[in-house]
């Protein structure tokens, strides 16, 4: 697909943000046109291991950018969760584990509902992800771990731990009571009605 196309594109994504149960995102765009959509946003969150149809479960605002990935995402149909989107936010969607999108520091990491047995062997928390932060910044991270199955159990307690090793390796604190969790429903299919939610801030003091 060329600039030209995915430039249509994106115009033709912002005036489908309202209609049923689906909105579409940018389906992987090239570097350039994604870092110019960047720089255009007020405020980007990413979305880590969003689906093979990802879900949204953020408030989106004008001039938002929202950015989903996941190796299993097949196209930029995305399934809107409760929370409004504004016409002139954005969507990004990528088919690629995270260290292999174009970088950014985003304002909110979201990691919703990921693979603990993962976690646990390193596939998650690890120095892959410091390429999305910024020292200048303050950032945000919310984490919601799954109870309901097997695979929560047996790993759950050493995934919690790793992620705790990460997050005070990187400067996060935690803030259960932070107001971004305003604009947080959970929309996700591997997740049960019971589940963890962790909120972390660094660089709070900027």
């Amino acid at each position: 697909m060329t600039e030209a196309t995915n430039n249509s594109e994106v115009q033709k994504v912002n005036h489908e943000r309202s209609n049923g149960p689906y909105v579409r995102a940018v389906f992987s765009p090239n570097a350039s046109q994604f870092q110019e959509t960047v720089r255009g946003s007020i405020f980007t969150i990413l979305d880590i291991g969003c689906g093979e149809i990802p879900r949204l479960s953020w408030q989106l605002g004008s001039g938002d950018l929202w950015v989903g990935c996941d190796p299993a995402a097949t196209n930029g149909v995305v399934i809107k969760g409760e929370r409004p989107i504004k016409q002139s936010a954005h969507l990004v969607v990528y088919p690629l584990m995270a260290e292999e999108i174009p970088t950014f520091k985003p304002d909110v990491i979201s990691i919703i509902a990921p693979s603990q047995e993962e976690i646990v062997k390193g596939y998650v928390f690890n120095d892959t992800l410091k390429k999305f932060l910024d020292p200048d910044k303050e950032q945000v991270l919310v984490v919601i771990l799954d109870t309901r199955t097997e695979e929560a159990a047996k790993f759950q307690d050493e995934a919690k731990q790793i992620l705790r090793y990460w997050r005070q390796e990187n400067g996060f604190k935690p803030d259960t009571e932070n107001q971004i969790l305003d604009k947080f429903r959970l929309n996700s299919a591997d997740a049960g009605a019971k589940n963890i939610r962790l909120c972390y801030i660094r660089n709070s003091a900027l």
